[in-house]
């Protein structure tokens, strides 16, 4: 599982996306359209983005400490205040931060195979062909 971290007042929260963050999400909101709607929609006032800030982020960084700490990592406390007291709004997109949790986790890690090309040595290439030459060998007909 990706970890995105969170930087609060100088301290770096891990954050991560299991399917439990998906069913925290919907059972707060709704939907995670209505999560979108919810941190970005002032027409019901500022407070009710920051509340919902708020909550999302609560899920992400439960979920990222749940897992830091099942792995043995160090996991620091939440803050003693609100978070929203740690935001300053103007310089924050939470969208960017929930954005970057949900997509690093659907990244996907591939590891390539070393290709038969980078396995081949210039011993393994017959001298006919001729360095840098892209013609294949002569055949028998």
């Amino acid at each position: 599982m990706r970890v995105s971290y969170l930087e609060l007042d100088g301290v770096k929260y891990p954050m991560c996306c299991p399917a439990s963050v998906y069913e925290r999400l919907e059972e707060e909101f709704g939907s995670l359209d209505l999560m979108g709607k919810a941190l970005t929609d002032t027409s019901n006032g500022v407070s009710s983005v920051v509340q919902a800030m708020e909550t999302t982020l609560h899920i992400f960084l439960d979920a990222g400490r749940a897992y830091a700490a099942r792995r043995g990592e160090s996991v620091p406390p939440l803050p003693d205040c609100r978070l929203a007291d740690l935001i300053d709004l103007s310089e924050f997109s939470v969208l960017d931060a929930v954005n970057g949790v949900v997509n690093d986790s659907a990244k996907r890690e591939v590891e390539a195979l070393p290709s038969k090309n980078e396995e081949t040595t210039e011993e393994d290439i017959p001298a006919a062909a001729g360095r840098g030459s892209t013609s294949p060998l002569p055949g028998q007909d």
